[in-house]
């Protein structure tokens, strides 16, 4: 069977998910044989993984990203540019996440615990528990044009795996927009490893 070719406008990520279930099935059936056997028997079989991922608690913000952003890019939030430059899970019930947060308002940029919030793939999510602003957990201002490290503490009950890490600046700033970070077990580190 020769390769299928979707093209499609895009509009928005459903519709790229949309295309990518359509050439992975085309992709399968390709794959086996008219009696649905497998094309060799040498061919090792694997058992599908379901995984139940909840609906997000509080729902996502309105304009938010169709694709997340991965770890190292740059995501243009409106006035505000965020890069989530490493995660680090250290021990089994705390995240460490460390961006760079550049401040392009002409005004002081807080950076409150309520503009970050982590979600997990069963849906629940939660701020940090602690946001350190160039190693100062007391001074969280951002001065106008000016770029800060920032090093947030995510507290992550038992079983909870991180899927998506939110910024949303909106509240401070209706010109800031929300932007999701995927996080996934490939991407979060354990230092015991």
């Amino acid at each position: 069977m020769s390769p299928v070719i979707i093209a499609a406008p895009r509009r928005n990520g459903l519709s790229t998910l949309s295309a990518l279930v359509m050439v992975a099935a085309a992709a399968l059936s390709a794959c086996s044989t008219d009696d649905g056997s497998a094309t060799s028997p040498s061919t090792p079989t694997t058992e599908a993984v379901v995984l139940e991922v909840g609906s997000p608690v509080p729902a996502l913000p309105d304009g938010i990203n169709a694709v997340p952003y991965g770890i190292g890019q740059v995501a243009g939030l409106g006035n505000m540019q965020v890069t989530l430059r490493s995660t680090d899970r250290a021990e089994p019930d705390t995240l460490h996440l460390d961006l760079e947060v550049r401040n392009g308002s002409r005004d002081v940029l807080v950076l409150d615990p309520s503009l970050f919030r982590q979600y997990f793939v069963d849906g629940s999510s939660v701020t940090p528990t602690s946001v350190e602003v160039d190693g100062s957990t007391t001074a969280r201002d951002v001065a106008s044009g000016a770029t800060a490290l920032v090093r947030l503490t995510v507290e992550v009950a038992d079983g909870r795996e991180p899927a998506l890490f939110l910024v949303d600046g909106s509240s401070s700033d209706p010109r800031n927009l929300p932007g999701g970070f995927v996080l996934d077990t490939f991407t979060v580190t354990d230092a015991d490893a």
